[in-house]
């Protein structure tokens, strides 16, 4: 049996990891020390975890308030 708990809270800290990065990026590009693909792949990656996440969190909690 999978345990999707254990599943969900490694991706969600990466997501938080690869939020904290995404943002550092983002006051970085303000400057223009960091271009703009360099945020964009980023940011790619940010939203590929966050629906990572997502799909995991369903399956770890799926009697959760809300569904």
């Amino acid at each position: 049996m999978e345990n999707f708990v254990e599943d969900w809270l490694k991706v969600h800290r990466r997501l938080i990891d690869a939020e904290t990065e995404f943002t550092d990026l983002a006051i970085k590009s303000t400057d223009g020390s960091v271009s703009q693909q360099q945020l964009d792949e980023a940011r790619k990656n940010l939203i590929a975890l966050r629906e990572l996440c997502s799909v995991i969190y369903i399956k770890a909690f799926p009697n959760a308030p809300g569904k």
